[in-house]
């Protein structure tokens, strides 16, 4: 399986402002994988998860704020946790329906997936 790594990940990425492109999990009666364009943002464990903890492997998930959504939420005073989302870090093919596939990870417009390391010892993120 070719997953990336999350802590790297997470260190290539930063504090900054960054782009997804991903296909979602196939859910229960659809035919095809819905692709996802999400201008996001890592989360602050403190402000989002209130000192708790995520139930389950999140080991192929990178949590991060939808920006998109957390304007949304600001403009109606919502509660900004709403736009907490999960991303894929699944660029295994063969699992993409299960899982989900991360396509891009976009930082100042450029696809920054060819440098991170892949987990399990993998080197080369091309190589899904």
């Amino acid at each position: 399986m070719y997953l990336l790594d999350k802590e790297l990940t997470r260190q290539h990425l930063g504090p900054q402002l960054f782009s997804a492109v991903f296909l979602k999990k196939l859910k229960k009666g659809q035919t095809e994988q819905e692709r996802r364009v999400m201008l996001a943002k890592l989360v602050s464990n403190d402000k989002f998860f209130a000192g708790g903890s995520l139930n389950g492997d999140r080991s192929h998930l990178l949590e991060v704020v939808d920006i998109s959504v957390l304007k949304q939420i600001q403009k109606d005073n919502g509660d900004e946790k709403r736009s907490w989302r999960s991303i894929t870090l699944n660029l295994d093919v063969s699992l993409a329906e299960e899982k989900g596939l991360l396509l891009e990870l976009n930082v100042r417009g450029k696809n920054i997936l060819p440098m991170i390391k892949l987990g399990k010892g993998e080197s080369d993120a091309k190589a899904a």
